[in-house]
């Protein structure tokens, strides 16, 4: 079985690389969310509790992902749809917080509150917050089905390579 970076499918190829650049800023976001705070399933968490989440969500399964699909491992797949699926309705629950998401960028925008009227503002922040999130959740799942539809890449390479043993060593 090929592993590594030839044998790989483009369409992996590029979600490969975005989960390695999505970790990479996974570790800046880290140093904010403390404040911040993060939102799991419908729950917000500040603090020492939602850097933990952070970089268990963000940093080390996309790693452990990321070296899953190099290694060409059988059931990474799974793994993938099932993490995806999870980030997709972890968006979608976020989706009844808005309000204190947009009340925690007024904190730090009054000038522009100002300047574009409270109303304006507050139309503004939460369509661009409702319109971000149900993108997010859109693009994981098209994630998710990327990965569905490109399972044989993983499942059919030890197959292949296990029916080929068998051939050589009966010849």
């Amino acid at each position: 079985m090929e592993t590594g970076w030839k044998p790989m499918p483009v369409i992996i190829k590029i979600f490969w690389i975005i989960m390695i650049v999505d970790a990479f800023f996974a570790i800046f976001s880290i140093f904010s969310v403390y404040s911040a705070g993060f939102d799991l399933v419908g729950i917000p968490f500040y603090g020492l509790p939602a850097v933990n989440i952070v970089f268990f969500l963000n940093l080390v399964l996309p790693i452990l992902l990321i070296i899953g699909i190099y290694k060409r491992y059988r059931f990474v797949w799974i793994a993938i749809a099932v993490y995806f699926v999870f980030v997709a309705v972890n968006s979608l629950m976020t989706i009844p917080l808005i309000d204190t998401k947009i009340a925690q960028f007024a904190e730090g925008m009054s000038d522009t509150i100002g300047q574009m009227g409270e109303a304006l503002f507050y139309q503004t922040m939460h369509l661009a917050i409702l319109f971000s999130l149900i993108l997010s959740a859109g693009f994981n799942l098209a994630i998710t089905i990327i990965f569905l539809v490109k399972r044989n890449y993983f499942m059919k390479a030890k197959e292949i390579s296990e029916t080929n043993n068998d051939q050589e060593l009966l010849s």
